[in-house]
């Protein structure tokens, strides 16, 4: 499949949205053992690596258990990179509490620091189907170049700085990009997973950080946010969120009539994966079409060749003033920060353009409001001088800030930058 560079770039910066359920038989069944759904909407296809799946004896192990590993090459860009790496499959749960598989890359720092470090980075991969996750583009698969671009966030922690790091394909096993609860639970699996694998060494519950941007801030902050109540026993002493989907709704009403509707419609698609009523008997004939098209594409590019969506959400589905229907205002409250209950113990850095064109900053701002009331240590840095696919620019602040966590010294940052607790 061949993917532009501006499509391939939107990919790994832009939102993840996802939704579930639909319209119409999916087009191929995803089995129980690989998904533990029996019946996904516009299902991705199968995928033929029986790595990937588990038993249903394995999937009900305790989350975060290893179900199996292999060694593979840490390849980006066709290139293969002296680190070591490992594909690692792991029990872990959906929005519902339900058993899924897990996977996740892990790759060994060229050199090791003395005390060691693990960080978590969520790669925006923003994608349907199974070409699109970090376990193949880590690996040498070139469908989608999300790892290449974001190598030049995490690179210097990889090489210079001693990171152990834990890439998750946080979208769960039938890539529900945008379902943020599954999001958040996968990427703490993932952590519970590889502190565990022996190959890393890292010899207990290691100080561990988060890192993501944009679609990979979605899992990122629910990872933060669920961190109390799903997995408090894990030792996070930090996340760092940028360019953040917080309102995912606010979002898609952002993205009517924009250069990005397509990859937004991805993401509702892949909602629709973890929560059914989003879309269900709502897709007109171009929905259903378009719908099928993308179930396996990556960045809201149809893997066929077809066209894609673009536009407006009218002209896919039969129901006027769509996002504010009854069940979109209903669902909200499943899919978008802040949650009622549920906040972070762990500092957090946000940081955000103002205008930022795919995701208004009004949802972070929302979020930060209700973290720091409820008594999280949030760092805030809005900047006034760029827009979404230049948010990534403040790789320098994120790395200090991790860096200044594992060392337990203070984060310096511009005074403009705001803090609580």
């Amino acid at each position: 499949m061949t993917i532009s560079y501006r499509s391939s770039l939107l990919m790994c910066l832009v939102i993840g949205l996802s939704a579930c359920g639909g319209d119409g038989a999916p087009s191929t069944r995803v089995s129980a053992a690989q998904v533990n759904k029996a019946d996904v909407a516009f299902a991705p296809e199968v995928e033929p690596d029986t790595f990937y799946h588990a038993s249903e004896q394995e999937l009900h192990r305790a989350p975060g258990s290893i179900l199996g590993s292999r060694p593979v090459p840490f390849t980006l860009n066709g290139q293969t990179l002296p680190n070591e790496a490992w594909q690692i499959k792991f029990a872990s749960r959906n929005s519902a509490g339900e058993p899924i598989v897990g996977m996740a890359t892990v790759v060994k720092p060229t050199v090791a620091s003395a005390s060691p470090k693990l960080v978590s980075f969520q790669i925006a991969y923003n994608g349907l189907g199974a070409s699109c996750t970090p376990s193949q583009t880590l690996s040498g698969s070139s469908d989608a170049d999300n790892g290449v671009i974001n190598y030049g966030s995490y690179g210097a922690g990889l090489n210079a700085l001693g990171w152990t790091m834990v890439f998750p394909d946080f979208e769960g096993p039938y890539h529900t990009y945008g379902a943020g609860k599954l999001s958040g639970q996968v990427t703490l699996d993932a952590i519970r997973a590889a502190q565990s694998f022996e190959p890393l060494g890292l010899q207990g519950n290691v100080p561990t950080m988060m890192w993501g941007y944009s679609g990979g801030a979605i899992a990122t902050s629910w990872a933060s946010a669920l961190h109390p109540v799903y997995a408090n026993e894990l030792n996070l002493i930090g996340a760092v969120s940028g360019g953040t989907p917080a309102d995912l709704l606010g979002v898609a009403r952002g993205a009517e009539d924009q250069f990005f509707f397509g990859l937004v419609f991805s993401a509702l698609v892949g909602i629709n994966r973890e929560f059914p009523q989003l879309f269900e008997g709502r897709l007109n004939a171009e929905g259903l079409r378009v719908a099928n098209a993308i179930k396996d594409g990556c960045g809201g590019v149809p893997a066929d060749g077809s066209e894609g969506a673009s536009g407006n959400i009218s002209k896919y589905v039969n129901v006027a003033d769509f996002y504010n229907q009854p069940h979109m205002l209903e669902l909200e409250n499943s899919i978008s920060l802040p949650q009622a209950a549920g906040n972070p113990r762990i500092p957090v850095f946000f940081y955000h353009e103002i205008l930022d064109e795919v995701i208004p900053v009004e949802g972070v701002d929302k979020v930060v409001d209700a973290w720091c009331a409820k008594g999280t240590p949030v760092t805030y840095l809005r900047s006034l001088t760029g827009e979404h696919l230049t948010g990534s620019r403040f790789t320098p602040e994120a790395l200090d800030f991790i860096e200044s966590r594992f060392a337990g010294r203070d984060f310096l940052l511009a005074p403009t930058a705001m803090r609580c607790n």
